[in-house]
């Protein structure tokens, strides 16, 4: 109950509203079968197979789905199936064939700045891992206007949440690694890749984010990719926690309830964004019959875009172009 409330989250509400976002969610939920496959019954070809062909699909979806192939190079060295080797050399050269496909061709947009030089300076260094931590907060405590307010509870709280979460899942998997026959049953690897990709995820975006301004960094878009670090979390919090007594399982359950918790009510804080993108878009929808390009923006910012994927739907006759849509 709890994991479906953090996927059903309304704080990312861009996700739900907006068509083209559906790229998003799709690379979530594919990149989440194929951990998943990774990490459940006996690791065979076939199964393997099967995890790749979900990789790729993620990664024809979102760039920081190309997380997945050293993710999941991982979780095949972990788990030491026959012939690990071999399965991890084909693996990886998999990932680096779909990994040469995705970047080849691929150009920077001229009105976006160059990512934040994480490796040279230690000032980019520190934004990207605020933002980062920034962005982990968010299924918990909604407050994207924060930047534009200077509201600075709201500038600490977000990060600070998402730094405890990240001490939370150390601690759990620490436990699993001191209990050797927990260990062994390999119970937390699928929670503690979903961390890892999350985690993965969220820096990515941030060195690319971060030089726009703070402000870029909560959209709700962004969610999709940060709330599974909480599933992963709730995860071994229950179902994998690594204590046996019972005052510590209690303890666990107490704190996962708590996330959940925080986690439905940020969706009161997000629903008024939804209410608003709702009535602005439809304003929006007519703007765009009327090819009434300044009064467009709130549907997506670029007019040239726009009228491409408009001349699009309308040749094929789709969304608001659909024969009695109107």
């Amino acid at each position: 109950a709890g994991i479906g409330a953090l996927l059903a989250t309304a704080t990312q509400w861009e996700n739900w509203l907006q068509g083209w976002q559906l790229a998003l969610m799709i690379g979530a939920c594919a990149i989440s079968a194929s951990l998943a496959w990774l990490t459940s019954g006996r690791l065979t070809w076939t199964r393997l197979v099967v995890a790749a062909a979900c990789t790729t699909v993620a990664c024809a979806s979102f760039a920081s789905c190309l997380l997945g192939w050293p993710i999941g190079a991982l979780a095949i060295i972990v788990r030491r199936p026959a012939r690990v080797l071999t399965k991890t050399a084909v693996w990886l050269s998999v990932g680096a064939v779909v990994t040469v496909a995705y970047v080849h061709g691929l150009a920077r947009p001229e009105s976006l700045p160059p990512p934040a030089p994480v490796l040279t300076s230690l000032s980019a260094l520190a934004h990207v891992t605020y933002g980062t931590l920034l962005a982990l907060g968010l299924p918990l405590w909604y407050a994207p206007l924060a930047f534009f307010h200077r509201e600075t509870w709201d500038l600490w709280v977000m990060p600070a949440i998402g730094a405890a979460g990240i001490g939370m899942g150390l601690a759990l998997l620490y436990g699993h690694v001191r209990d050797r026959e927990r260990r062994r049953a390999q119970h937390w690897l699928f929670p503690a890749l979903l961390i890892a990709l999350s985690l993965g995820a969220c820096a990515m975006t941030a060195v690319g984010r971060v030089p726009l301004g703070w402000h870029a960094m909560p959209a709700a878009r962004y969610v999709v990719s940060t709330v599974l670090f909480w599933i992963g979390v709730l995860m071994l919090l229950t179902v994998r926690t690594p204590w046996r007594s019972r005052a510590a399982r209690t303890a666990c359950l107490a704190v996962a309830t708590l996330i959940v918790c925080a986690g439905l009510r940020a969706w009161g804080d997000a629903l008024p964004f939804m209410e608003q993108h709702h009535v602005t878009g439809v304003l929006g929808r007519e703007a765009l019959l009327r090819r009434d390009w300044p009064k467009t923006q709130v549907i997506f910012p670029s007019p040239p875009v726009l009228d491409e994927r408009r001349q699009f739907l309308e040749r094929h006759g789709l969304s608001l172009y659909r024969p009695g849509s109107r």
